[in-house]
């Protein structure tokens, strides 16, 4: 066993049930009790490939596999889930990725069982072989006649279909811990005394570790480690088990009709049922891959959707996968919140022209108003002049001119009245009340 591999296992958080957790001690017990590390041996894992003739063979090497067209593998994982592999045990996860690899290129075989029953393991590297079997390729089903639980469903959940045997008894437990293992009495049977020395600025180096208080501490790894870890396993879940129900990601485990009901799984049945899946998927592949020509000639259409991918078709028709029903989503809301901005700026410039309307009809008035007033006007001063009150402005001046050549239009004074003209307002007799 590498140090790599002590490190990983001692220093990860777990999605493990707790029954199988307890399994795991006595490695651990093994691991601190042993002045030496156990040599690390050849790890091999069991992928056997079931050909179209029901002929099986065991294989190591599945990229050179000499199956018959349309072979099944089925790789079984029954033990703990690891990051590397372990020393005289179970391949780890980036290999088994490596071994479904390999698979890829090899034609004749049409896709794969995951035959799991475990309990679960380690964080570590877990959500990148989720996120590896999203975009596998070829058709993957899970069957687990056993545990299906954390880690383990982790996995299962990364893959097209869950089949479960109706009598599997733990599927779920979708949660995470830790275990802090205090080697304090160790150490001090073993003669060691531990002192922790850091630097002047180093404040927060390993600040969680570095709490006296219990409690605080508990608190500080739950929020800073598991609680993130947590949160993308139940983001990872949800979105690829489309799982609405709280109780189903509260780390509870099912049994297979409690499963099923939750949507955990997909299926009760056997491993034949899980191989028979397969093949339906690959078979509907095959189709998809036939039509992919005809309906990515249709350039508008996928401009019309957004879509970036062409179009899935079968025998019944063409349809949209998941992702590209999430797109669509996606688009569709952006497209909403685009008109709903349109029509928020459309109102306020309706109403600023709406205003400027309102500011012209309003002058208009105004300049009415103004109108009215001139012609009231005018008219009395036709009236006053002796002509009718519509006289036009020709008229009117014409009338002016003619009384301006009529005796009057003067003042003039006498030498025996000198106040005369400025009495004029009220003395009759003044000058300018005579006529020659």
């Amino acid at each position: 066993m590498s140090t790599t591999n002590i490190h990983s296992l001692l220093s990860s958080p777990w999605y493990v049930h707790p029954q199988y957790m307890q399994t795991l001690k006595p490695m651990l017990s093994n691991l601190l009790s042993k002045n030496q590390l156990p040599k690390a041996s050849e790890q091999k894992d069991f992928v056997r490939v079931l050909n179209i003739d029901d002929s099986e063979e065991n294989i190591n090497d599945t990229s050179n596999s000499t199956s018959s067209p349309g072979a099944v593998a089925i790789y079984e994982i029954k033990h703990g889930i690891y990051k590397y592999d372990q020393a005289c045990g179970p391949v780890g996860t980036q290999t088994i990725m490596d071994r479904l690899d390999s698979m890829k290129g090899n034609s004749n075989i049409k896709g794969i069982v995951l035959d799991i029953d475990s309990g679960g393991g380690q964080a570590v590297n877990t959500p990148e072989m989720h996120e590896y079997l999203l975009e596998y390729p070829k058709p993957v089903v899970t069957f687990s006649d056993g545990m299906l639980a954390s880690a383990a469903y982790y996995i299962a959940a990364g893959t097209d279909y869950i089949i479960a045997q109706k009598r599997a008894h733990a599927i779920g437990s979708i949660g995470t811990m830790t275990v802090y293992v205090d080697y304090t009495g160790y150490y001090e049977k073993n003669g060691f005394v531990v002192d922790e020395i850091y630097a002047t600025k180093s404040i927060l180096k390993n600040f969680i570790s570095r709490q006296e208080d219990r409690e605080k501490r508990v608190a500080l790894i739950v929020q800073k480690h598991l609680d993130p870890f947590n949160e993308e396993f139940l983001q990872h879940i949800k979105s690829s088990r489309n799982l609405t129900d709280e109780a189903a990601l509260s780390g509870e485990d099912f049994n297979a009709e409690e499963a099923l009901e939750k949507g955990l799984i997909d299926q009760i049945g056997t491993l034949q049922d899980a191989i028979e899946k397969v093949v339906e998927l690959s078979q509907v592949n095959n189709q998809n891959s036939n039509t992919t020509m005809q309906t990515s000639d249709l350039p508008l259409v996928h401009a019309a959707l957004g879509l970036q991918t062409a179009l899935g078709a079968n025998d019944k028709g063409t349809y949209l996968n998941a992702q590209q029903l999430q797109d669509l989503e996606a688009n569709m809301a952006s497209s909403a919140k685009a008109l709903q901005d349109a029509e928020a700026a459309h109102k306020i410039a309706l109403d600023a022209k709406a205003t400027e309307i309102d500011g012209l009809q309003q002058t208009n008035t105004d300049l009415e108003a103004k109108q009215t007033a001139t012609t009231t006007f005018l008219a009395e001063i036709a009236q006053s002049i002796g002509l009718e009150k519509d006289a036009d402005n020709e008229a009117i001046q014409a009338r002016i001119a003619e009384m301006n050549g009529q005796p009057g239009t003067t003042h003039t004074g006498t030498g025996e009245d000198p106040d005369a003209q400025q009495n004029a307002d009220y003395n009759f007799k003044s000058s300018i009340y005579q006529t020659k």
